[in-house]
């Protein structure tokens, strides 16, 4: 099924889920290699990798929650408390927060302190400015506390969806990794 149902996630919705947190874990590795490297092409090389990379999540997040808002969202479980419910709900509206103020801070970092950013080849984004500037480095701060937000939320993610699968034994990870609706 391509559309979400009552009790199940549909494809477009799993592949978003995946794809995104693909990218997002990878933006996580080489951000945290690159900014331990000294400079050197390589360096510089990793920096346009995780710029780019950073656009297309904010592209596809976006289209996500156009897709999200458009869709049934699937009910939790008859067995999930209550309290774990708005803890769920409350986490997936922080995720979507920060994965679109992740990329967008790193894109405002970069344009704003002189950087291009160029996605992949295909085109570049010139940057607004030739030098550093105060909005610049908010974005930079800001970039570097949200990435810190993000890793431990997605951290509490993976080890709530272990948790539902390995100890209550529920259908919560099933359902977004083949859309089971048992």
């Amino acid at each position: 099924m391509i559309r979400n149902t009552k009790n199940a996630w549909g494809s477009i919705s799993r592949l978003f889920h995946w794809s995104i947190g693909l990218f997002i874990l990878t933006l996580i590795g080489v951000g945290l290699i690159m900014i331990d490297m000294e400079p050197s092409p390589l360096k510089w090389q990793m920096y346009g990798i995780h710029k780019a990379t950073g656009v297309s999540v904010l592209v596809l997040v976006v289209v996500r929650l156009i897709w999200r808002l458009q869709n049934i969202i699937p009910v939790q479980p008859h067995l999930v408390p209550l309290w774990q419910q708005k803890v769920a709900n409350i986490s997936v509206i922080l995720l979507y927060i920060l994965m679109f103020t992740m990329p967008l801070s790193g894109i405002i970092m970069s344009l704003m302190a002189g950087h291009e950013i160029n996605y992949f080849g295909l085109f570049t984004i010139q940057p607004f400015t030739q030098e550093k500037t105060v909005i610049g480095a908010i974005a930079r701060e800001a970039h570097i506390y949200f990435s810190y937000l993000l890793m431990g939320l997605l951290t509490l993610h993976v080890l709530a969806a272990l948790y539902h699968h390995f100890i209550l034994k529920n259908n919560v990870l099933r359902r977004m990794l083949w859309g089971e609706s048992r």
